[in-house]
């Protein structure tokens, strides 16, 4: 038996336009709000920012087969993924603007 999934997601330019001009601070608030849109690969793997800021990042990942290996279980490159997101949001939260990448 085969499944299919569909969705749709934000141009990864718009992304990079949206947080441009945006502190470290105001992005990570925004992925929360919604203002800023999800980057690609979160809502590929739909992962969602539940909270963040002050140094802290909660995130979410309704789990659905297609996150699962050939055991059933959720495969480790999800739960590495949502790590690096949640601290990449956290760090960025309390970066001073001189540490941030440029958009």
């Amino acid at each position: 038996m085969t499944h299919q999934r569909s969705y749709e997601w934000t141009d990864p330019a718009t992304v990079i336009r949206t947080v441009g001009s945006l502190s470290g601070s105001e992005v990570v608030a925004g992925f929360v709000s919604g203002s800023v849109p999800a980057t690609p690969a979160a809502t590929t793997l739909g992962v969602e920012v539940e909270s963040a800021g002050e140094g802290k990042a909660v995130l979410i990942c309704p789990i659905a087969e297609w996150h699962c290996n050939t055991a059933g279980v959720v495969n480790g490159g999800l739960v590495s993924a949502m790590a690096d997101n949640a601290l990449g949001l956290a760090l960025l939260s309390v970066a001073p603007p001189a540490h941030r990448q440029p958009g």
